[in-house]
């Protein structure tokens, strides 16, 4: 399963840093202090890069893409306890691409693994966030009626409670009438099951061209305000893009 790229990176050997801007009290790094989080996740020298990081609002929760063997997954270290989880362990394909909500509670990220959740058959690379209280996982990427995801997801990006989970996708059967036949920008509410579009004009026109081809969205912390790129000339008035 390919999985697509997200932020350029150099996939060779590349480490995750975390800088330490302020003094805070109580907390194990000095002002200034940056550590790699390289060698936190498993043997430094089993695995081609890490990548895909994503920081807790507090500071103490890092989310990033690694491999410690031949499948890359997602891996959540703990400024606090200097410990390392792999979120994706059990899984049977890649993952990456992952996001932390503020709270440090819930993580998005895409993967292209079939049994991360029960009736996962659409062999699509599908977006997921994980409970870390609870270690459940749940399809994000689906219908408001729980329908699969007909095509790939890419990315993802979740509000500062977890409730709300930007992402994009290629799949045409998220919404009614979605027939511009590219891959746009959704939000889904977790707690209402809905999914929306986001991708469209004021008037809820769709955008003929879809999203941007890198596919990266973004998401306020109040899961209000979504952030997407598109080559499309009729999502805003005076949009003279050709």
């Amino acid at each position: 399963m390919k999985t697509p790229s997200r932020k350029p990176l150099t996939k060779s050997l590349v480490s995750i840093l975390i800088a330490n801007a302020l003094a805070v009290s109580g907390i194990a790094h000095a002002a200034g202090e940056t550590t790699s989080l390289g060698s936190k996740v498993g043997d430094q020298n089993a695995y081609a890069s890490t990548a895909w990081s994503s920081i807790s609002g507090d500071g103490r929760y890092t989310v990033l893409m690694a491999s410690d063997g031949f499948v890359p997954g997602i891996f959540l270290y703990d400024r606090f306890t200097k410990t390392s989880k792999k979120l994706t362990a059990q899984s049977n394909s890649s993952s990456s691409a992952a996001d932390i909500s503020a709270n440090g509670r819930f993580v998005a990220f895409n993967s292209g693994a079939s049994n991360l959740v029960a009736n996962d058959t659409n062999n699509f690379t599908d977006i997921f966030v994980q409970d870390l209280q609870t270690g459940k996982n749940e399809l994000i990427s689906k219908a408001a009626d729980g329908t699969p995801s007909n095509d790939l997801s890419y990315f993802s990006a979740i509000s500062a409670d977890g409730r709300f989970v930007a992402f994009t996708s290629a799949a045409s059967n998220l919404v009614a009438n979605d027939t511009n036949t590219s891959a746009d920008a959704f939000v889904r509410n977790r707690k209402t099951g809905k999914t929306t579009r986001v991708s469209v004009s004021s008037a809820g026109t769709e955008a003929v061209w879809g999203v941007g081809s890198n596919g990266i969205v973004d998401i306020s912390g109040d899961g209000r305000f979504v952030v997407f790129s598109s080559g499309s000339n009729n999502l805003v008035t005076g949009d003279d893009t050709t």
